[in-house]
């Protein structure tokens, strides 16, 4: 799943046009994937040994808070790098825009969610591990052959009362996203992130930080 970065100033078309004015909202500076989007989008956009450039202005703030502070029209927060559904609802709103499209970052689709376990836990659980796999297929299947029960499904989850199963399901088929357990640009992430200081070790193949079931997929 894509990332956007949408801005409310006019004069920020691009992350060049971004400067010391600007107040930059996401979930985690420096380690959330937004965080380290944005540091590669700074290296492209100012040169090599730029990735920490806009880190002081970025501002560790939750989606729904950075949303209402991003519609207020205050300065304190001007631009905000979010995630689906918040990103859509947010480009929707006069005078919003998209400054920033992650798979423009990173040259294709990469993963979005990944979830993970110890060792310890594998190792001494395999039947739920495999359980909670199969699950999973499951319900990307599910997902893909029946998009309006998911929508449905995720807006009682979540208790949504401002988005209808149509925005929802629309949002599930649109062809930026992909429902899968194939991992998208691990390598991409971990080599940038190590070399910024941020991930200790680098890996030498993007299998060496999953488990033997996401190994046999297809990945990078």
């Amino acid at each position: 799943m894509p990332i956007y970065l949408v801005s409310s100033n006019p004069d920020v078309k691009t992350v060049a046009d971004i400067t010391g004015k600007d107040r930059i909202a996401l979930p985690e500076v420096r380690t959330s994937i937004q965080a380290v989007t944005l540091a590669m989008a700074a290296e492209q956009a100012f040169g090599e040994g730029q990735g920490g450039r806009l880190e002081s202005i970025s501002v560790a703030m939750g989606h729904p808070e950075a949303m209402a502070a991003l519609f207020s029209g205050k300065p304190d927060i001007d631009a905000h790098f979010s995630a689906a559904p918040l990103m859509y609802e947010e480009l929707a709103h006069p005078g919003v825009h998209k400054v920033l499209d992650s798979y423009e970052v990173l040259g294709g689709p990469h993963t979005y969610n990944a979830v993970w376990t110890s060792t310890r836990f594998h190792d001494g659980n395999p039947k739920v591990y495999e359980a909670f796999v199969r699950a999973l297929d499951e319900a990307h299947a599910g997902i893909k052959a029946d998009p309006a029960t998911a929508a449905a499904l995720w807006l009682k989850a979540e208790s949504v009362a401002n988005m209808s199963i149509f925005e929802v399901e629309k949002i599930i088929q649109d062809p930026e996203l992909e429902w899968t357990a194939t991992l998208r640009k691990f390598m991409a992430f971990a080599k940038f992130m190590n070399r910024e200081g941020i991930l200790a070790n680098k890996p030498d193949d993007w299998r060496d930080l999953f488990f033997e079931n996401a190994g046999k997929l297809a990945g990078d």
